[in-house]
C-alpha cells in the first residue's frame, strides 16, 4: 500500500527494508483489497534479507492469487541448508505445502490451489512442541509434528515469490506477505483473514489483580 517504494518499506521498527529482484510491476489497484501489490510474472521476486527466525518459533501468513503454473513459491530461504518453505509448486501439482530443509511437503492441503482466486494462507511453526500447521482462509488444513532431524531451521534469507536464488517464481500476485518470530494461535490467524491485525483476541489477554 502506498506505492512501490511505501510497500517496500520495515514499519515494525527492526529495520528491515525489501528489494526488488528482476522486474515486478507495481499494480496501484491490485492486491486482495484493491489497494496496491506487487505483481509477478514468473522471472521476479522480493528479497527481505537474512532474518528469519532460526531455530525457533516462527508464522508466515501472506494474501496470494496464482495466475499460472510453476515454482510458486510464497516465502522462503534454501540458499544455505536448513531451509523452509511455503509453496504450491508444479512438482506438487500446485498444491499448497510447507516444510523444512529439503522436506518441503511437511504439512500439506489436499487440493490445487486455485487458479485466478484470493486465499489467505500461514504457515506457523512451535519450536516447544516441533508441531507445524498449514492454514488457508484462516482454517487449520493440515498438521504434523515435524521430526527431529528437520526441527531447526538455519537459513536466515527470506524470499517473497521465489525458492532463494533458485528459481521457482511465483506466477500472480502476493500481498501483504508477513513474518512473525512466534507462533501464532488459530484465533491469531483467523482475525488476520476476517478482521485484519488491529484486533485483539481473548487468548492474546490476560487476568491481572
Amino acid at each position: 500500500e502506498g506505492g512501490a517504494t511505501e510497500a517496500l518499506s520495515d514499519y515494525s521498527g527492526n529495520g528491515l527494508p525489501v528489494t526488488t529482484k528482476g522486474d515486478p510491476t507495481w499494480s496501484e489497484s491490485g492486491g486482495h483489497d484493491g489497494s496496491g501489490a506487487f505483481v509477478l510474472d514468473g522471472k521476479d521476486n522480493l528479497y527481505a534479507g537474512e532474518n528469519f527466525p532460526s531455530s525457533s518459533s516462527y508464522t508466515k501468513t501472506a494474501w496470494v492469487c496464482r495466475t499460472g503454473s510453476g515454482g510458486n513459491t510464497v516465502i522462503t530461504g534454501d540458499v544455505n541448508s536448513g531451509g523452509h518453505a511455503l509453496w504450491a509448486p508444479d512438482s506438487y501439482s500446485n498444491i499448497l505445502s510447507g516444510g523444512h530443509n529439503q522436506n518441503w511437503d511437511i504439512v500439506q492441503d489436499d487440493v490445487v490451489l486455485a487458479l485466478d482466486t484470493w486465499f489467505f494462507v500461514a504457515l506457523s511453526y512451535n519450536h516447544v512442541d516441533y508441531t507445524m500447521r498449514l492454514y488457508k482462509n484462516g482454517v487449520v488444513i493440515d498438521s504434523a509434528t515435524v521430526d527431529s532431524a528437520d526441527r531447526n531451521v538455519t537459513d536466515e534469507s527470506i524470499y517473497v515469490g521465489s525458492f532463494g536464488t533458485g528459481g521457482f517464481f511465483w506466477q500472480g500476485t502476493i500481498d501483504d506477505a508477513r513474518i512473525y518470530n512466534r507462533q501464532l494461535s488459530s484465533e491469531q490467524i483467523y482475525a488476520l483473514y476476517t478482521q485484519g491485525s488491529d484486533i485483539i483476541r481473548s487468548n492474546e489477554t490476560e487476568e491481572t489483580e
